[in-house]
């Protein structure tokens, strides 16, 4: 009985230290796990203790939901890591007033302009304005569901049926990042949808019987205006003034006047001096800063292409010194860059 009983405490230890040692081993792996995904989630700054570290950042851009990120790196650089994706604006300053300016047109949606043409999602303005899509990506035709018309058409032709009946579109329908995109203006022939635009082209109200959906041309919402007299940048929301930054400008010429417009953006951007030294981003010789916003512009003494961008020299704001890119606060610059789509349109004068 003694034997029996030593045999059976013997086989407990055995069997409690096999625990232990699992558990121990579930923990160990645990921790380590726990520390990979900080740092693969920290900034390349934070693992390599880059002067980036020492300089305001937010990593994340925003896009219209359901966009893929319209980001042009300039002049080299890699891509971005993971993408957030907002209605507007990044939670800055920038983005709560253009928010707070929005209330007024509840509900509303985001239209992403292509060729001159404003496309908005088919499936979001249906939910909206009643009627249902009847199409998955793959889908060589797409039906519409109303309660008085049954619409067919294939996206990228002219022509579709309504009831049977053949109707023209003012453009073809597209597939963009698996959504089926239609024109602004081709919801009136299509589902019955009064459509109104105001002057300035980025604001439109869809009216379909008491179901209103107000319309928002993401690369018109903001327009921007730089007075090199003043070293400002005003900028405007759906035509409203709302908020101010200070610059330094071009010497003399170099800024030029004219209209123009955000053709890329890139975070931390490399800079080759005009003596031809390559600046990675980031470095605290390089001139660029934080974030870049490049314009259509180039400069009248330079030819080099004209942007908005932060800067190493934050005593410079105010003046009329550089070699023509419009300098700002690296704070402003990833407000700038966070909220203003490519496409945005620019306008310089003395």
């Amino acid at each position: 009985m003694k034997q029996r009983l030593g045999r059976y405490q013997t086989w407990l230890r055995v069997a409690f230290v096999i625990i232990a040692s699992g558990l121990l081993y579930l923990g160990v792996q645990f921790a380590d796990l726990s520390m990979l995904r900080s740092f693969a989630n920290a900034a390349p700054s934070e693992r390599a203790g880059s002067p980036r570290s020492q300089v305001e950042t937010q990593p994340i851009a925003y896009v219209p939901v359901g966009d893929k990120p319209a980001l042009q790196l300039y002049a080299g650089g890699s891509p971005p890591a993971e993408i957030k994706v907002s209605e507007v604006g990044d939670g800055g300053d920038l983005g709560d007033r253009a928010r707070r300016m929005l209330d007024r047109y509840q509900p509303y949606l985001l239209a992403q302009g292509k060729d001159g043409v404003a496309y908005v999602s088919l499936a979001a303005a249906l939910d909206y304005l009643g009627g249902e899509l009847k199409w998955s990506e793959g889908d060589p035709q797409a039906s519409i569901l109303l309660p008085d018309a049954l619409i067919t058409f294939v996206p990228g032709q002219l022509t579709a049926l309504r009831n049977y009946r053949p109707i023209a579109l003012t453009a073809p329908a597209l597939v963009e990042n698996g959504q089926l995109r239609v024109p602004l203006k081709s919801l009136d022939s299509l589902c019955g949808v009064k459509v109104e635009s105001s002057t300035e082209g980025n604001l439109f109200t869809l009216t379909r019987g008491e179901r209103v959906l107000h319309v928002i041309v993401r690369e018109r919402m903001y327009s921007m205006e730089v007075s090199r007299s003043a070293r400002e940048l005003y900028l405007s929301f759906l035509g409203q003034p709302i908020k101010t930054y200070p610059l330094c400008m071009g010497e003399g010429e170099n800024t030029p006047c004219g209209h123009w417009q955000i053709v890329n953006k890139a975070e931390w951007p490399p800079w080759t001096a005009y003596w031809g030294e390559y600046m990675p981003g980031g470095s605290s010789r390089n001139p660029l800063g934080a974030r870049w916003l490049g314009t259509s512009a180039h400069g009248r003494a330079t030819g080099r292409v004209i942007g908005i961008h932060g800067t190493n020299q934050p005593s410079s704001i105010g003046q009329r010194i550089s070699g023509g890119c419009m300098r700002t606060y690296s704070s402003n610059a990833i407000e700038l860059y966070n909220n203003i789509p490519v496409g945005t349109q620019l306008y310089i004068h003395e």
